[in-house]
């Protein structure tokens, strides 16, 4: 640990609050649009609590400026959000293990629709494993369409 003080909502003022509130509404948007529920909302908590410790948005809180933060700038927040989940080694294995078991669910939905015997057919003719990722591959992000 240590010695510096971790900083605090409550050691904020009025003014820096009202700026933290509108950049934790402002990522938890750009995390959605990015990720949708493939981030869990306790990940999605956890970086919201520690957005005041990063320097770029603690600068902000402190002096306002908006050079490197801007909660009405879509494109500096999209750019901000991704960057934080990404350093986030417990983000991106909550990322990964939500596609991995996306993948999973969409491969037993695949089987579950062939007829009996289908999939052995396939497997003996070579087949299988192409045609089921060709469906987890289409099917993977449809429901971002």
């Amino acid at each position: 640990m240590t010695d510096t003080p971790r900083i605090t909502r409550d050691s904020l003022h009025a003014g820096e609050r009202a700026r933290l509130e509108k950049v934790e509404s402002a990522f938890r948007v750009h995390a959605a649009a990015l990720h949708a529920d493939a981030l869990s909302q306790i990940m999605v908590n956890a970086l919201v609590d520690g957005l005041v410790n990063d320097p770029s948005v603690f600068h902000h809180l402190v002096t306002g400026n908006t050079e490197e933060v801007d909660p009405s700038d879509h494109a500096k927040m999209r750019a901000l959000t991704r960057d934080i989940i990404q350093s986030d080694d417990l983000a991106v294995r909550n990322l990964e293990f939500s596609s991995a078991s996306r993948k999973s669910e969409l491969e037993a939905e695949y089987l579950a629709s062939l007829k009996p015997g289908e999939a052995l057919t396939q497997q003996r003719a070579g087949i299988l494993e192409q045609r089921k990722a060709a469906y987890v591959a289409e099917r993977f992000d449809a429901r971002f369409a």
